[in-house]
């Protein structure tokens, strides 16, 4: 059976409700146009190596679920030993995995069609915290469960304490601006939200510890 992915701390008698690959395919709305828009994830996580050697990266990159492709790593940005990284389409990536691997905090955001982004976060020994960057649309023209985008404030709170966990000092204006406002065609509103969150991402040229901004 395929690994549910994005568990979300809230919204059912169990305490877990699931953003599965079945619910993220059904989310793909018709305003949007599939050909230019953008899915998948980015991830901030530290680690030594670069992220894509992760075995949840390698997996998300090599096993399709449910009709969602196989992802593609894209862009790698590092900050210290904290990296940004795109990984274009994919489906299934649970950021508790990431945590697991890392032994640090973790943060991911699933694209889909440019419009709105499903956020997780997850530190050692402590929580999962799900929101959504672009809540509005979600609900209006993606037919998002509430319970699953929540709200701006909400968003924005886990976000803050996340950031915390992860020894950075967030900017809670630009974090609530970055929750409201949409992804962008090329990423460029979760790029303004991990700026809030007190990262600052240069481009990884060769090896890691090497970047330009």
């Amino acid at each position: 059976m395929p690994r549910q992915a994005l568990p979300v701390p809230r919204g059912s008698a169990t305490g877990r409700t699931f953003l599965s690959p079945e619910l993220i395919a059904g989310l793909g709305a018709q305003p949007y146009d599939l050909r230019v828009s953008l899915f998948g994830y980015f991830i901030v996580a530290r680690h030594v190596r670069p992220l894509p050697e992760l075995p949840s990266i390698e997996r998300l990159c090599r096993e399709s679920v449910d009709g969602i492709r196989a992802g593609t790593v894209g862009g790698l940005h590092s900050d210290g030993d904290w990296q940004f990284l795109q990984v274009l389409d994919g489906a299934g990536l649970d950021v508790a995995d990431l945590v697991a691997e890392t032994g640090a905090p973790a943060l991911s955001v699933y694209v889909i069609e440019s419009a709105v982004g499903v956020v997780g976060g997850a530190a050692p020994g402590g929580d999962e915290w799900y929101g959504c960057l672009n809540p509005a649309d979600a609900v209006r023209a993606f037919d998002m469960p509430s319970e699953l985008a929540g709200s701006v404030e909400q968003t924005t709170g886990y976000a803050v304490r996340w950031a915390e966990s992860a020894g950075r000092t967030a900017d809670p204006v630009a974090v609530a601006a970055a929750v409201d406002g949409g992804v962008g065609p090329f990423g460029e509103g979760v790029r303004s939200f991990v700026d809030g969150l007190g990262f600052r991402f240069g481009f990884v040229t060769a090896e890691m510890g090497r970047k330009t901004s």
